[in-house]
């Protein structure tokens, strides 16, 4: 809990399901998956990375299937409630549809069983099988109706697929219908080369992931198409937000970038939402000045070490921001986002 007794809310916090890991071995070997199309992430790691993260798995499975081990982590930090999603790494939208439907099933049941013993200091977010979109249109409503899955996570492309295709219109006005929001998080860089040493497919290829991804969303029409979706765009929006001014030229000097939409792109970044996984307080400063206070909630990206390690201290430490927007930010927008409380 922050200091002035605001409840702290985590949205952005991951775990793994046993589940979908066993159906997933009954058709794959691990060597079949590793592959630029099915997990760019870790195809494009180095090894030293590669190696730091083997050693990392021991301490981080616990915190993964269980949440009882994350509490005493989260009394740590103030944080009173996570909003726990399906990792990353189970995107499985290259599989065929009815396999990914059932491990979108799966995952769901999972993550909703892991809350259901402490609703008080954890809720569910799920995930989608998005290779098919009538299946993630019903997946959407099961999970929402009997699952009390609050928002779902997406990864930023679908199999190469650009999230501004207009066969996710379904999945986008249905999010809408049921008022549940959208949180994007990469698997990855797509073609990530030159990002294997220094941790680049990490440091640089995610924020570049979510850049194209915004991209995409904004000049693809997604946001006129749809403007009531809510849509969180994870580690603070990528590169977009601290360079959109070069995006807002681009639009004014380049008619091609005009096709689908009317307004600079920056006035659509307002209409996004971003988590707090930014690390600087002037740059978590800077991202509240251009989209808004509303716009903005706290996150951690926990248990990985790129985690941020003190998410209320951090929030906290924004001194430009005034009290009542430190209030929101830790966790008034993410309760209002997801009926919490």
């Amino acid at each position: 809990m922050a200091a002035d007794g605001t409840v702290a809310i985590d949205m952005h916090c991951h775990v793994f399901s046993p589940s979908a890991k066993a159906l997933m071995d009954k058709h794959y070997q691990p060597e079949e998956i590793l592959d630029p199309n099915r997990d760019p992430y870790m195809f494009y790691a180095h090894p030293s990375s590669m190696a730091v993260d083997n050693e990392n798995i021991p301490s981080l499975v616990p915190k993964m299937i269980d949440l009882a081990p994350r509490e005493a982590d989260m009394d740590g930090t103030r944080v009173d409630m996570q909003i726990v999603s399906p990792v990353p790494i189970q995107f499985y939208y290259w599989t065929d549809p009815a396999l990914g439907n059932e491990l979108a099933r799966v995952q769901n049941d999972d993550v909703s069983k892991l809350v259901a013993g402490n609703p008080d200091r954890f809720a569910a977010m799920g995930t989608l099988p998005l290779q098919d979109t009538s299946a993630s249109v019903a997946e959407m409503r099961r999970a929402v109706k009997e699952l009390d899955i609050r928002a779902f996570i997406l990864s930023t492309n679908v199999d190469g697929v650009e999230l501004s295709d207009e066969r996710f219109d379904p999945v986008y006005a249905e999010a809408v219908a049921l008022n549940v929001p959208l949180f994007l998080h990469p698997f990855g860089f797509t073609d990530g080369a030159r990002l294997r040493p220094f941790f680049m497919h990490n440091c640089v290829g995610q924020p570049l992931e979510e850049q194209i991804a915004i991209t995409h969303l904004i000049f693809g029409g997604v946001l006129d198409r749809h403007p009531r979706v809510k849509i969180c765009i994870a580690h603070g929006g990528g590169y977009f937000p601290y360079y959109a001014g070069r995006m807002d030229h681009s639009w004014e000097f380049r008619p091609e970038l005009r096709d689908k939409i009317s307004r600079p792109p920056s006035e659509y970044l307002r209409e996004l939402y971003y988590d707090t996984v930014v690390f600087r307080p002037d740059q978590l400063e800077y991202l509240v000045d251009l989209v808004g206070v509303d716009r903005v909630m706290m996150g951690t990206d926990y248990p990985f070490d790129m985690q941020e390690f003190e998410p209320v201290s951090f929030v906290e430490s924004a001194t430009k921001l005034t009290a009542p927007e430190r209030k929101k930010i830790l966790g008034g927008t993410a309760a209002a986002m997801m009926g919490i409380g």
